[in-house]
């Protein structure tokens, strides 16, 4: 035995020898490799790891910092791709984002606890809604399809194929028993389909351009065209009720149209590049015409009772601002890639904001995460 345990010393020395040796091996060539340019770090931010990348294309260091801020509640880092979409549950209490695997992610949102995520066709998806009896959840994609989920046990309920070659909008009734979706087709047409949820049945079909809103009472559609008109229509049979004309209009971005609770009123906001614009449709009153950032804009989101304008942008920021006077209220900072969706709690205290993929000329930075913050206004 004693012959045994002595080969056995000079064995586990020559075991640890060359684990040191491979150690050190090891940490030499990352170090050659972090000289070329190319870094992998993973920040850890609740109970996901975030991966944050740089492809070896130069030299020049890229900042990967994120800014920390009060009021974040919590960041989901679940998505793999870009966050295109955002969505919250009526009662408040989850948070459903779409990426450009094609998937919806359902989770607290307080927590992240709960993940569900559910699968549907291939594509991106490019508009999200959940319906306002917390029963479904629609996506729409860039194949022209929609996808129906029941919200509770994530059984497919529906699937509705158009003949657009993208879906860039949906919007439920307040019923809940319909949902209209804005087709973009090949070329520069579009259109508002409404169809029933319950049968999948073609209701009606509507002229659309940019955007559109669902009147309180349901009876009523209303849609810009991207330039300077505001349809109102009879959302059951496609009659013209009103037009409105907005002057000085130069918004050629993001758009986005609200109702006023009287239900009698809208508003739009409108985006060229990294250009607020604002109107009181009724009037044509242009209220608000200003810088908003630095980069782009990608998103618009009114509060619910459309007394503040959410703006997200590439400058990897969210800007609330006040909807009346256009003076900015707050900057939340905490990305480091483009911000591409925001949407507002119910209760109008909180805000979801998904992110993408920054570009920059040197490297390639993913974000993809969504973030739940505090709304802090008054």
């Amino acid at each position: 035995m004693q012959s045994v345990q002595q080969e056995e010393i000079p064995f586990r020395s020559e075991q640890t020898r060359r684990r040191i040796s491979c150690l050190v091996l090891g940490v030499t060539l990352f170090a050659l490799l972090a000289l070329c340019g190319g870094i992998f770090s993973c920040v850890l931010f609740g109970y996901n790891l975030l991966p944050v990348i740089l492809l070896p294309y130069g030299t020049n260091n890229i900042h990967l910092s994120r800014p920390i801020s009060a009021n974040t509640i919590y960041i989901y880092s679940g998505h793999r791709t870009t966050v295109n979409a955002v969505a919250w549950e009526p009662d408040g209490k989850r948070v459903a984002s779409a990426d450009d695997n094609g998937t919806v992610h359902i989770w607290d949102a307080n927590g992240g606890g709960g993940v569900t995520i559910y699968s549907g066709p291939n594509g991106a998806i490019q508009t999200l809604a959940w319906s306002p009896d917390g029963q479904a959840i629609a996506a729409g994609y860039n194949t022209g399809t929609v996808q129906l989920w029941d919200a509770t046990t994530g059984a497919q309920r529906y699937t509705y194929q158009s003949n657009a070659s993208t879906i860039a909008q949906l919007v439920w009734a307040p019923d809940s028993k319909y949902i209209a979706a804005l087709e973009r087709h090949t070329g520069s047409s579009s259109s508002i389909n409404i169809w029933d949820t319950t049968t999948g049945n073609a209701a009606t079909s509507l002229s659309g351009e940019s955007t559109f809103a669902w009147s309180p009472d349901g009876k009523r559609i209303a849609s810009y065209d991207g330039i300077n008109t505001v349809t109102v229509y009879d959302s059951a049979h496609g009659k013209v009720l009103q037009t409105f004309t907005l002057h000085n209009n130069s918004g050629i971005g993001v758009d986005t149209l609200a109702w006023l609770p009287d239900g009698q009123h809208l508003s739009l906001a409108s985006s060229n590049n990294a250009h607020l614009q604002i109107w009181n449709v009724n009037t044509g009153e242009h209220i608000i015409s200003q810088e908003s950032h630095k980069n782009p804009i990608q998103a618009i989101a009114w509060s619910p009772d459309l007394q503040y304008i959410a703006t997200a942008s590439q400058d990897e920021t969210v800007n609330i601002w006040n909807a009346h006077s256009g003076a900015l209220l707050y900057t939340y900072p905490c990305y480091v890639g483009i911000v591409t969706s925001v949407a507002w709690s119910p209760d109008g205290k909180r805000i979801a904001s998904g992110s993408g993929s920054e570009i920059p000329s040197l490297g390639v930075v993913k974000d993809d995460t969504v973030q739940v913050w505090k709304a802090p206004i008054s």
